[in-house]
């Protein structure tokens, strides 16, 4: 069993950026190919910045600060992340259902990738039919049915 996306090949649990034509590589959005082969695509959601002139990198989704006398070929990327196998940009947020095993099938467990540092919880999930509070990987909390609570 294998997900196809633009005619490429990806095994489960396989994740990538997408290629849109005529955009190209989306370095902001991230497709996961899940277990039962669908492709679920997600926007990246990016962590506040608190200066007056961030700075987008090239091949990065998120902007950062950056010291205003460092010369630009100085700059450091923010470091990225790896957690089993798939590389993660800073800032961006996954789930990793497999590092707490225990949880409770409401809860879910959300990482983050903070300058090749990987952050976890977990999160209850909201009641069905209610929204998040924050946007979700596709795979965490699955929408419920049902009203909101």
């Amino acid at each position: 069993m294998f997900c196809l996306f633009h005619g490429k090949r990806y095994s489960p649990g396989e994740s990538w950026h997408p290629y849109l034509e005529p955009q190209g590589l989306m370095y902001c959005l991230r497709c996961t190919c899940s277990e039962s082969a669908h492709v679920n695509c997600y926007r990246l959601h990016c962590p506040p910045v608190h200066c007056p002139q961030p700075v987008t990198e090239p091949q990065q989704c998120c902007p950062r600060c950056v010291e205003p006398h460092t010369p630009s070929g100085l700059r450091a990327p923010p470091k990225s992340c790896q957690h089993n196998g798939t590389m993660y940009q800073h800032g961006e947020i996954f789930s990793a259902h497999e590092l707490f095993p225990s949880r409770l099938p409401t809860q879910c467990v959300l990482c983050s990738c903070t300058e090749g540092q990987i952050y976890c919880g977990l999160m209850t999930c909201p009641a069905p039919g209610c929204p998040p509070p924050l946007p979700l990987p596709a795979s965490c909390c699955q929408a419920r049915k049902g009203e909101c609570a």
